[in-house]
């Protein structure tokens, strides 16, 4: 069978969700091969429902109630508008969604994970159909110069955030701060992007970026050490994750490192393990980092239930009335 590319680039012939996978083994075998799926992902195909029948597929084609390929995939549709087979065709090409979903599941990350080398067997096929962005660059390598596409444009995002208020009763040095902090917040929650992937791959960024600051912000606790920490325990992180149901947390930090937002995983005794999250000095340091606290004690006590509405829009005009 000769390889069938998705439109990020991830080998959908060779993929274990997919139908041509599954049609190769019998019952038995595939048995087999979902368990050793879950051993090395962590995740198998279900007997439940279609196998992927590759996002190639125009959604006029798919089955009725099948759950894959992901007709709501914003790369998928990206790819669509522009007409393109795949990514590797765009000029933007590689866009922060297509990095994101052709580096997720790696060699390098699954060894990582079970702290120990893959088999070279297991490698080949339960791990390599999904280096999306390895196959993408292949690809791009044989396309000539007059092949390669302008991504179709979408219209700019509106943008809500408020000014920063002038006036405030605080000395000059917490304004200074508390400006910084404006600052950070806008450039976090602002974007100019233009094409259908990257926009909706920011929206979720987004709604990632002000909820993971209220955890932090609202439960963390302040500790002076080092660079300085806003610290919060993992099961309390957890708990408010699935209550405002955060997914892929681990892919949305390492996008604020690029803002100077650092986040790591401690580990500690018991399995147990805490998040801390500290700023580079570019971006204001320990300091601005206890103004986070503090306007986010604010906005807590003066909206309630309001209050991330505001962080959201990086409203600070709370703090004119304080």
């Amino acid at each position: 069978m000769s390889d069938v590319y998705s439109k990020c680039g991830m080998r959908c012939s060779h993929c274990p969700w997919s139908k041509s996978v599954r049609e190769t083994m019998t019952a038995k075998e595939y048995e087999k091969f979902r368990n050793r799926c879950i051993e090395i992902l962590g995740f198998r195909p279900t007997k439940s429902f279609q196998n992927c029948l590759s996002c190639q597929t125009p959604d006029r084609e798919l089955p009725e109630g099948s759950l894959l390929p992901r007709r709501d995939c914003s790369v998928r549709i990206c790819a669509i508008k522009t007409e393109v087979e795949n990514c590797a065709y765009c000029s933007r090409f590689p866009c922060a969604s297509v990095k994101a979903l052709g580096t997720e599941w790696t060699r390098e990350v699954f060894e990582a994970k079970h702290g120990a080398p893959i088999p070279e067997e297991d490698y080949l096929t339960f791990i390599e159909p999904f280096e999306g962005l390895k196959h993408l660059e292949a690809i791009r390598a044989l396309i000539k110069s007059d092949e390669i596409v302008e991504p179709t444009r979408v219209p700019p995002l509106k943008t809500e955030i408020v000014e920063f208020p002038e006036k405030l009763s605080v000395t000059e040095s917490e304004r200074k701060t508390f400006k910084t902090l404006h600052q950070l917040l806008t450039t976090l929650l602002s974007s100019n992007v233009d094409t259908y992937s990257d926009q909706a791959g920011f929206k979720k960024q987004r709604y990632f970026t002000y909820n993971a600051l209220w955890i932090f912000g609202r439960v963390g606790e302040l500790v002076e050490e080092d660079r300085g920490y806003l610290v919060v325990e993992g099961s309390t992180f957890m708990k408010e994750k699935k209550r405002r149901n955060l997914t892929h947390w681990g892919k949305h930090f390492e996008i604020l490192k690029d803002y100077g937002v650092n986040v790591e995983q401690v580990s500690l005794p018991k399995k147990e393990w805490r998040l801390r999250m500290s700023l580079d000095q570019k971006v204001g340091g320990f300091a601005v980092l206890k103004a986070l606290k503090t306007y986010i004690a604010i906005l807590d006590k003066k909206y309630r239930e309001k209050a991330l509405q505001h962080l959201s829009k990086a409203d600070m005009c709370v703090l004119s009335e304080n």
